[in-house]
């Protein structure tokens, strides 16, 4: 029966106040009484104010003339201590003047008569529903105004027309300060002569998000991300932003680059210094190999052809390090994939190789490195091909995103082995780090790759760009 009575009423109680039983008996017949109804009765107003100052209730039920009872100043003492609290009353005999001083003690509701009116249930209803909505929106009230996010309201001229307690502090200006005040005066990238072309393009764009920077009363200026939106409210144009803070997600990643740079600059200095030992080494080791010819030594030669190559392995790891390390560190940006093949292509590809370019005027949002992943799958091909005479890049769509193609005609790769050709290490003889190194730029921006060709019939390298990475620029051949 509880659960029952918390479905159909979701409130407190209902009171009702009269001497007479037989008329309270006739109110919860016109309520549509049952026992799932939380319905207290009183006979008098001290019993009924007893009640009300131990729980308040949803409603109070009674005749306006009782005997012995002053029904309006009643309804003050009420109204004086739970001023929300709506009363219904019967009006019975009461005048018009009567009813209109009632209702100059705040909200209320006459009803003609007890009997014979239909059941009132829809009303009591919709009264909780309105006294509950009135308490969530003034808890929704509390929580904006001490969000930790700033929040304003901007009306079509950029003035502030609403702004939470966190903005008022944080930037140091009161709510009457910000009343008399536009965006422009303290969001130096919005002045006043832009604002129009601004707000257009906000009524445009519906929703925007960037980063932007407040000015506060003193002069400081606080970065800022935020996320704002072109409403309608109450027959006006609005925008409602909310802004956070992160001046100290910024200086996190200052401190994060700062030490970046001095990283890069001790590897890259490290760096340097090891190539020049192994420039020497090679060097020697050329040497050796003249001064070794005229020894008539084959194990001699085979070592000497062994020191070689791992000198040459040393010098394309280290490298390797220095293409790794500049990965992700600038920002990905729209390009064009047309431009990064051939590019890539003129690098590595020897006479004899025909290269067929059909992307047109594909764009993808990748990282800076984006041609070194060309050059790396097109010098692959030349590579390990086995006599690779053509190589294709092509792109077309399916319904998780984009495909971007790089066959050849080549040997192609065992089956075996197309798991394990983008581990680090694989192919050492040859560096080991190239497809590695193509993954991991890909992977930046959510790109991946696959190997899906076969083996006899040419390598064939499958990259998915997912959707929102890829667009129709201007440029393509």
């Amino acid at each position: 029966m509880q659960k029952e009575q918390q479905k159909r009423w979701p409130i407190g109680y209902i009171l009702m106040i009269d001497p007479d039983e037989g008329v309270l008996n006739r109110i919860k017949d016109a309520l549509g009484y049952d026992d799932t109804l939380p319905v207290v009765t009183c006979r008098s107003e001290d019993e009924a104010l007893a009640h009300l100052s131990a729980a308040p209730c949803e409603a109070v039920f009674a005749r306006y003339r009782m005997p012995d009872t002053n029904s309006r100043a009643f309804l003050k003492t009420v109204r004086a201590r739970n001023p929300d609290i709506p009363f219904i009353f019967f009006a019975g005999t009461a005048q018009e003047d009567e009813i209109a001083g009632v209702f100059g003690c705040g909200d209320g509701l006459f009803l003609p008569t007890v009997d014979g009116g239909p059941a009132l249930e829809p009303v009591i209803h919709r009264m909780v529903a309105h006294r509950q909505m009135m308490r969530h929106l003034g808890m929704a009230q509390i929580a904006l105004e001490r969000a930790g996010d700033l929040v304003f309201w901007l009306d079509a001229n950029g003035r502030f027309v609403y702004v939470n307690d966190t903005a008022s502090a944080l930037l140091g200006y009161s709510r009457e300060e910000f009343a008399t005040m536009t965006l422009g005066e303290i969001d130096p990238a919005f002045p006043t002569e832009r604002w129009p072309e601004a707000w257009e393009e906000m009524k445009r764009r519906r929703r925007v998000s960037q980063e932007s920077s407040h000015l506060t009363k003193t002069g400081t200026v606080i970065p800022l991300e935020i996320r704002g939106e072109y409403l309608h409210f109450d027959g006006k144009e609005y925008l409602c932003a909310v802004a956070r803070d992160i001046s100290a997600h910024k200086q996190a990643m200052a401190a994060v680059q700062e030490a970046n740079k001095k990283l890069n600059l001790l590897s890259g200095i490290t760096r340097h210094d090891i190539l020049n030992q192994v420039t020497a080494l090679t060097g020697y080791l050329h040497l050796l190999d003249r001064e070794a010819g005229a020894l008539d030594n084959p194990a001699v030669q085979q070592y000497l052809e062994r020191c070689k190559e791992t000198a040459e392995t040393i010098q394309r790891q280290i490298s390797f390090t220095r293409d790794y390390e500049v990965l992700g560190v600038h920002g990905s940006a729209w390009q064009s994939v047309d431009e990064a093949v051939w590019r890539a292509a003129t690098a590595v590809l020897p006479p004899g190789v025909d290269l067929r370019a059909e992307t047109g005027a594909l764009e993808v949002y990748a990282d800076p490195m984006l041609e070194k992943v060309f050059f790396n799958l097109l010098e692959n091909a030349v590579r390990h091909g086995d006599g690779v005479t053509g190589v294709r890049v092509g792109f077309s769509v399916d319904e998780s995103g984009g495909v971007i193609v790089v066959e050849d005609d080549g040997a192609g790769v065992p089956d075996g082995k197309k798991s394990s050709i983008f581990e680090v290490g694989f192919g050492r003889k040859t560096g080991g780090f190239g497809l590695f190194l193509v993954q991991s730029i890909l992977a930046i921006t959510g790109m991946t790759i696959v190997e899906t060709g076969r083996e006899g019939e040419g390598a064939r390298f499958e990259i998915r760009v997912p959707p929102g990475g890829y667009r129709k620029g201007a440029g393509g051949r």
